[in-house]
């Protein structure tokens, strides 16, 4: 094979291996940044309260009830139930009903989360609870409460392409969630195969731009040879 046309085949596979490899790389990067970011920001300290039993975080008055819902299972055979939530004695409860992990102490966990959050950047606390309102694995949805000092209640819903901004979505939702979360990605918390990352990406991007160095160097400095009959002038 002519080494020009050899240079271009190994070029055009090298950025072939390289082109998706550093993408998957960059995502995996970012990824990562924003864990570093989120896990130095805020802090999350879950609430274990018993059901139906007035407790107070941070000043305010909780109670959430569990109520199962007679007959009524999910996929994989655990109960479902509904959850009623009053804050300083109003409800803010929503219809979408919960699973109850029958292997769980806290049976609710996992769907629902009562939590006292740090926002270090911003030196302030408030109370979350987070419930998730869709367990269609397609289309999984949450909603937020967020209580701050004074009382005042916010309410958030988001679906799983909303959850990456504002990042407390994310750090929320992965409290009441049947499967992990990342950001923008689940490059980092999926593991397709058993040599990933080190096959893909890591490995084929360095293969790729290998390849796509060499293909590039017998393309741009091999000399081609004289026509016939003619020789090289001796230098």
């Amino acid at each position: 094979m002519d080494p020009r046309a050899k240079g271009l085949l190994l070029l055009l596979i090298g950025l072939g291996l390289f082109a998706p490899s550093s993408y998957v790389t960059f995502l995996q990067i970012r990824e990562y940044k924003l864990n570093k970011y989120v896990d130095s920001r805020f802090e999350l300290k879950r609430e274990d309260l018993i059901p139906s039993q007035e407790t107070l975080v941070l000043g305010q008055r909780l109670v959430f009830e569990i109520e199962p819902i007679p007959n009524q299972v999910d996929e994989w055979g655990d109960a479902r139930a509904r959850v009623k939530v009053l804050i300083n004695g109003k409800d803010y409860s929503v219809h979408s009903p919960i699973s109850l992990r029958a292997h769980d102490d806290m049976g609710y966990l996992g769907w629902f989360i009562i939590g006292k959050v740090v926002d270090h950047e911003t030196r302030q606390e408030f109370v979350a609870i987070v419930q998730l309102v869709s367990d269609d694995p397609f289309e999984p949805a949450w909603r937020t409460l967020t209580v701050d000092a004074s009382g005042t209640v916010k309410e958030d819903r988001f679906g799983f392409d909303e959850r990456a901004e504002p990042r407390l979505r994310t750090v929320l939702a992965r409290g009441a969630s049947p499967m992990e979360l990342g950001f923008y990605s689940q490059v980092l918390v999926t593991w397709p195969s058993y040599g990933y990352p080190f096959t893909f990406p890591w490995g084929s991007g360095v293969i790729g731009l290998g390849l796509s160095g060499w293909g590039l160097a017998l393309v741009l400095f091999h000399k081609p040879p004289p026509p016939d009959g003619q020789s090289q002038r001796p230098a």
